[in-house]
């Protein structure tokens, strides 16, 4: 990537994310240079930025390839002049391009992003007490593997992503531990033993491309609906759902907006829970 970018995104970053150690930032960059950097710039100042990270997410019985955002910042003088939306408004139609189905991200405020229709998939558990006893990262992978073995969604994590975790830990003197329960404590997260329901809004997620999403499910619908996208007009669909694939149609029973129907997608939406079943999963990630 040209340096010059590099250097500004960099910048920016600091400018948004003070509390971030300068080692913790450095090691962040290790990762994030990396990853696609979208932004906005005028007359060769950075407007508003983000980077995409590449994830895997295991999906009913499948394994594909998501983005996340990461480090969407907007300098000061320029914040609560739009470009914010018109880089996520950018950001989804390069993912849609792409063909993701989702784009998910851990957010700074939740109902910040429910304002471009991403919708909360994923809860926080309680924090707990944790053992004195530091977990590696063989221990880490272990215990992850066990947790999702049973869950219908989640985010596959190799070592690397533990290494990395666990640097950012350590660049602020922290750790991952061991808890009671069996599953460990790290600064930003506690992966029980056992799945239960978590009641802290975590990561959330937004369909990107509505026929690759739809797809995944395999979902079948007994009337046709109307799904709505303010921001990724693609997605603006009159249609009936058949295992998954969408057959377009005159007219609609019922209109959602793309949220509704993202939140359905991970079981989450009450309305279509007939036919969008309970699924059980956890995205923990925020980087």
């Amino acid at each position: 990537m040209d340096k010059s970018l590099e250097a500004r995104y960099l910048a920016l970053y600091r400018e948004c994310f003070p509390e971030d150690s300068e080692k913790c930032t450095e090691i962040m960059f290790g990762k994030l240079n990396a990853c696609p950097l979208v932004y906005i710039s005028e007359k060769g100042e950075m407007l508003s930025a983000l980077r995409l990270v590449p994830k895997k997410l295991f999906y009913a019985n499948s394994v594909t390839e998501i983005p996340h955002v990461v480090g969407l910042g907007t300098p000061v003088k320029y914040r609560h002049k739009g470009y914010a939306a018109a880089l996520l408004k950018k950001t989804f139609a390069l993912c849609r391009e792409k063909g993701f189905p989702f784009i998910t991200l851990y957010p700074f405020s939740h109902d910040f992003y429910r304002n471009f229709s991403f919708a909360t998939v994923s809860y926080d558990y309680p924090r707990v007490a944790h053992t004195d006893v530091t977990a590696d990262v063989n221990d880490l992978i272990e215990i992850y593997d066990a947790f999702h073995e049973n869950l219908d969604y989640g985010f596959v994590r190799k070592k690397e992503d533990f290494d990395f975790y666990k640097a950012i830990a350590s660049a602020d003197g922290k750790d991952f531990f061991f808890t009671a329960d069996g599953g460990y404590l790290s600064p930003d997260e506690y992966l029980p033993a056992s799945f239960f329901t978590g009641s802290a809004e975590g990561v959330m997620a937004r369909i990107v491309n509505l026929p690759a999403a739809l797809a995944l499910t395999k979902a079948s619908l007994p009337f046709p609906i109307k799904v709505t996208d303010r921001f990724c007009s693609e997605n603006n669909l009159v249609f009936s759902l058949d295992k998954g694939k969408i057959i377009p149609s005159d007219g609609f029973e019922l209109e959602l907006d793309i949220a509704d129907l993202t939140s359905a997608c991970f079981g989450k939406n009450d309305l279509l829970r007939p036919y969008f079943p309970e699924k059980k999963g956890y995205l923990a990630d925020k980087y």
